[in-house]
């Protein structure tokens, strides 16, 4: 009959004929620091260059605030994406009564 699916055969089975160490090697994890005040006003420069900020957005003095010192890049750009979010919200919901009083 047929092969067991464990027993070693000459016949290619494409990727899959590969070692799955070698496609998916055994990491150990890297560890990265948090990001001081400098990298924080950077990542999140980064983050906000597709952004359109009001004038009065300070971007260096967001990094330096206190409650972002604990925060990955990942916390940062989140922290952007709800900004952006809520100040949508704020805007939808000016528009809305905007158009309700016409």
């Amino acid at each position: 009959m047929g092969q067991s699916p464990s027993a070693p055969s000459n016949r290619s089975r494409g990727l899959f004929s590969f070692s799955r160490h070698l496609i998916f090697p055994p990491w150990s994890p890297v560890y990265v620091d948090l990001p001081n005040v400098q990298a924080r006003a950077e990542i999140l420069s980064t983050h906000a260059r597709r952004l359109q900020l009001a004038p009065d957005v300070n971007l260096e003095k967001v990094a330096q605030d206190p409650r972002c010192e604990g925060f990955s890049g990942a916390d940062l750009a989140a922290l952007l994406r709800e900004a952006g979010t809520a100040a949508l919200r704020r805007l939808l919901a000016q528009t809305q009564e905007d158009i309700s009083e016409v």
